[in-house]
């Protein structure tokens, strides 16, 4: 499709059933609500130029295994929320993510978003293969995220001030948790958690009985190793 005023065409690619299974529109910036919800077979997606999603993207896609958004910003609710396969992703610029971003996710091992600054609720909430945490700028961490994680050792954010309850609650596997600007930690979070050595936040927890549980482990770990006690 060859748009008046646009260098590059829009390529719109059919299986015989007349399902959409390729898409790609390098000159696009912004992208509305529930664009290509119920595209389930789409497998291949160029975007190169949109900076803006709204809400409830692909999600209903099925095929997709990687998402290379070079120049987006800010992704609404409900992105990708169904798609399981997704085991790669380019987002260098991402600032904003809106809930339920690749929520039944089970493939992605690096989550890697280093301009993010505000993650909304149940990120990746069913993904037990996440192993590395690159964002670096993230502020703010909505409810349940990471929820259901097997694999993360190490939580590092630095510049993190609020993390919403049950974030990393069936996590058993987080030894060090460094957020030094912390400001508040939601109730439940790194509930199941029975590995801690290590938790650098002088914040305020949402209820006193996980600051407790928290601290009892990390010198339960720490009087096992034979480390000093907090």
């Amino acid at each position: 499709i060859t748009q008046k005023g646009k260098k590059e065409p829009v390529i719109i690619e059919l299986d015989k059933d007349n399902r959409i299974v390729g898409y790609i529109n390098n000159e696009i910036e912004e992208i509305g609500d529930y664009f290509l919800e119920y595209a389930t077979n789409l497998a291949k997606i160029g975007l190169r130029s949109t900076k803006k999603i709204g809400n409830s993207f692909c999600l209903r896609n099925k095929e997709l295994k990687e998402f290379n958004l070079p120049n987006v910003e800010e992704i609404g609710n409900s992105f990708a929320l169904m798609n399981e396969k997704i085991n790669k992703m380019n987002m260098p610029k991402l600032k904003k993510i809106g809930s339920f971003f690749m929520r039944n996710n089970i493939e992605l091992e690096i989550f890697d978003a280093p301009c993010v600054e505000i993650i909304k609720n149940s990120l990746l909430f069913t993904n037990r293969k996440i192993k590395v945490l690159n964002m670096p700028n993230v502020k703010e961490i909505g409810e349940g995220a990471f929820a259901y994680n097997e694999n993360l050792t190490v939580v590092d954010l630095q510049n993190l001030e609020k993390l919403g309850e049950r974030c990393m609650f069936k996590n058993n596997s987080v030894k060090i948790v460094n957020m030094p600007k912390g400001k508040f930690i939601g109730r439940r979070c790194f509930e199941d958690n029975e590995t801690l050595v290590e938790f650098n936040f002088n914040g305020e927890f949402e209820e006193d009985a996980d600051r407790k549980r928290i601290n009892d482990i990390i010198n339960k770990n720490r009087r096992k190793i034979g480390v000093r006690e907090i």
